[in-house]
């Protein structure tokens, strides 16, 4: 995410204003009842504090972007989950699942074999063709 867009993004995020504990918990009673404007209204207006929990964060990949994807879609599964019995604030309760998002993100994303597009379909060619692995027959190349 370059540096305009993310600006864009904090200041729209910004806009939304934060919720008092009362209107949290009015809020998340709707939404487990299937209010959709309520849910949406949970989530916009704790976007900023998923940013937050995403800044942290920044540097682990390439694009930072990624990172706050995964921290929305941590945000989005916490307010899905969240009871309004519970005695902690959202954001409280929210922050596990956004960081179990963002590491989930960063594991796969470092843990993903990057092969060339070439590479890539000589490699699809030879398994279509029946290769099973191993280097019998194969002579060694000197670069």
């Amino acid at each position: 995410m370059d540096s305009q867009v993310s600006q864009a993004y904090h200041r729209d995020v910004s806009k939304w204003a934060l919720l008092s504990r009362q209107e949290e918990r009015t809020l998340a009673s709707k939404a487990r009842r299937g209010d959709a404007e309520a849910r949406e209204r949970l989530i916009c207006a704790n976007l900023r504090f998923a940013m937050m929990i995403a800044a942290k964060y920044r540097g682990f990949v390439k694009d930072h972007g990624d990172i706050v994807q995964a921290a929305n879609v941590g945000l989005i599964l916490a307010v899905d989950k969240y009871k309004p019995s519970h005695k902690v604030r959202l954001i409280s309760y929210a922050r596990f699942w956004i960081s179990e998002m963002i590491r989930q993100m960063i594991t796969t994303e470092r843990n993903m074999v990057h092969i060339a597009v070439g590479a890539g379909g000589k490699l699809r060619t030879a398994l279509n063709n029946g290769y099973e692995g191993g280097t019998e027959g194969v002579e060694p190349r000197v670069a």
